[in-house]
C-alpha cells in the first residue's frame, strides 16, 4: 500500500499502482481561488498545476480528507468518485486539553481582566483565514458586549485588515500576542471564552 500524504504530490501516482494507493487531500484552496469562490489571488501557473494534480486524485483507490465540508467541495469540483472518498477527522495532540489555572495568568500576561469576554483567533498570513468578516462581527458584537476583546495569535493583520479595524473602531479591542509555542497556545485556548475559526 502506498500513501501520498498531501494532494500537492498526487502526480506521484503515475509511478505507483493506483489500486494500492491512498492520497490525503487537505483542501482545495488554490482551485477555489482560481474559480473565484474565495477572494484570494493565485497565479495562473499555480491554478493550472493544481488542477493537474487534482486530476490524479481520481485514480487513487481512496482519497482521505479531514472534514465533511472538504468532501462536499471535492465532490463538487473534481472527478473523484464519492465512494472513494473517506472522511478521517484530524487528530488532536495530548497537549491540547483543559488546563486548570491557566485562565487568569494567561489573561494577565496580555493585560486582560478576568471578567472580560475574550474571543481567540489563531491565524496565519493567509487570506483564506477570512479576518475581515471576523472584524465586522467584532464591531457588531461590541454593541452587546462592551467588554469584548479579540486575542489574535500568529500572523499580524494585513495592512488593509488593520485599516478596516481602524475604520470599524475595533483596533483597541484587539490584543496581538504573536507567534507562541504549543504550551502557551494551549493556555490561551483555556483562557478564552470562545475560539473563532472563520476560514473559508
Amino acid at each position: 500500500m502506498f500513501h501520498i500524504l498531501d494532494h500537492g504530490y498526487a502526480q506521484l501516482i503515475r509511478d505507483l499502482n493506483p489500486q494500492r494507493t491512498v492520497v490525503t487531500c487537505h483542501d482545495l484552496i488554490p482551485l477555489l481561488a482560481a474559480e473565484g469562490v474565495i477572494p484570494i489571488r493565485v497565479p495562473a501557473t499555480v491554478a493550472r498545476t493544481f488542477r493537474m494534480r487534482l486530476g490524479y486524485l481520481a485514480r487513487a483507490r481512496r482519497v482521505i480528507i479531514g472534514s465533511h465540508a472538504t468532501r462536499v467541495t471535492l465532490e463538487r469540483y473534481t472527478r473523484v468518485p464519492g465512494d472513494r472518498i473517506v472522511v478521517v477527522p484530524y487528530g488532536v495532540g495530548e497537549l491540547f486539553r483543559p488546563v486548570r489555572g491557566a485562565r487568569a495568568p494567561r489573561r494577565q500576561s496580555a493585560g486582560i481582566r478576568d471578567d472580560a469576554h475574550v474571543i481567540l483567533q489563531v491565524a496565519t498570513a493567509a487570506r483564506f483565514k477570512n479576518t475581515p468578516v471576523l472584524l465586522r462581527a467584532l464591531a457588531l458584537l461590541r454593541r452587546r458586549l462592551p467588554d469584548v476583546l479579540l486575542v489574535r495569535i500568529g500572523a499580524p493583520l494585513f495592512p488593509d485588515e488593520a485599516k478596516l479595524a481602524s475604520h470599524l473602531s475595533v483596533s483597541a479591542l484587539i490584543r496581538y500576542v504573536g507567534t507562541v509555542d504549543d504550551r502557551v497556545l494551549v493556555e490561551w485556548y483555556n483562557a478564552a471564552d470562545v475560539l473563532v475559526f472563520p476560514s473559508v
